[in-house]
């Protein structure tokens, strides 16, 4: 590894964006053209999944607070 006393600000966002790819180029391992398209692809298809997690929790979450109002209207009606 290189031996340095600071570190830039490119460098933290790619450590940021991709701890792999900052690690290679770190150590001089610069990756192939066809590498990086992998790459790019790789997180793109990841970033597709995240965003479709986070929709669907967040969709389970409206499903939850339907059913416990369901449940208290319910409930409601049934005490009466």
């Amino acid at each position: 590894m290189k031996n340095k006393k600071y570190v830039t600000a490119s460098e933290i966002g790619d450590f940021v964006y991709c701890k792999r790819g900052w690690w290679l180029r770190f150590n001089g391992l610069l990756p192939t053209n066809r590498e990086m398209i992998a790459g790019t692809a790789g997180h793109e298809k990841l970033s597709t999944a995240l965003q479709t997690n986070r929709k669907n929790i967040q969709l389970a979450w409206i499903f939850i607070l339907c059913a416990v109002v369901l449940f208290l209207a319910a409930l409601l009606v049934l005490v009466k």
